[in-house]
């Protein structure tokens, strides 16, 4: 059951939205979208943005720093959800944030304060500028792996959730899941974010299962429990089946 008193954005994706969020994601929130390699982190966080661009009339951005614009879309394009209208109209917006360091003189081994201080300036202006009301940064590691230390990572994404509380938006930042530690991020990106989504895979009799799990969300009452997760030509899907 939706709660009336939040905010809420949809994600656009049944179950997720109506059995686990109670509704949507908090506006003005960061999530933390983890877990390994092909799981699913960036399909689940680009249909959120096509679901808001297509559903709900709402901008959306990714901030790719792995990949070209161009690949990126090539990959998108395969699912149901993308939406070449949405991309035209600036309804979705792809950003390289390689070519943006390039122009800004952050082609650099180590981050300056200042650095840094731009790199929000430009997020919050462009986040301004076009309207933004979800956004993607895929991923979060490979834009902070360059600061010089975890103080100053963590004073980066305290000032970053702020931009996105402030423009009363919703954030889903990717990162590789830890390996060998009780942490699901080696930087300790989750003590900072709002939420944490986990996705995992695991062998259920001989078959492989992907599952995802809404660890944290604060501010609201969420269903905690691992919901399998497939993914097919229209994206991500949950089942009712829990582990």
């Amino acid at each position: 059951m939706d709660d009336p008193v939040i905010d809420r954005c949809k994600t656009g994706i049944p179950v997720l939205d109506d059995r686990i969020l109670r509704g949507g994601i908090p506006r003005g929130t960061m999530v933390l979208v983890t877990g390994s390699s092909g799981v699913g982190k960036t399909t689940l966080s680009c249909q959120f943005l096509f679901n808001g661009a297509t559903m709900f009339n709402e901008n959306g951005l990714l901030f790719t720093l792995t990949e070209s614009v161009s690949q990126m879309k090539r990959f998108m394009n395969q699912f149901s959800f993308y939406d070449e209208e949405a991309v035209e109209k600036k309804k979705v917006q792809f950003f390289d944030m390689r070519a943006i360091y390039k122009q800004m003189g952050m082609d650099k081994d180590q981050y300056t304060v200042s650095d840094m201080n731009s790199l929000l300036r430009i997020i919050d202006e462009i986040v301004t500028n076009y309207n933004i009301k979800r956004l993607v940064i895929d991923s979060i590691t490979a834009m902070i792996f360059r600061m010089p230390d975890k103080e100053k990572i963590r004073d980066f994404l305290y000032r970053l959730g702020n931009i996105i509380f402030e423009h009363n938006a919703v954030a889903l930042l990717t990162a590789e899941e830890a390996s060998g530690t009780r942490f699901y991020t080696e930087q300790g990106i989750e003590f900072i974010c709002d939420g944490i989504i986990f996705l995992t895979e695991r062998e259920v009799g001989n078959t492989l299962l992907r599952s995802l799990q809404v660890v944290k969300l604060r501010g609201t009452a969420h269903n905690r429990s691992e919901h399998e997760m497939v993914i097919t030509q229209s994206g991500i899907a949950l089942t009712e089946r829990t582990f």
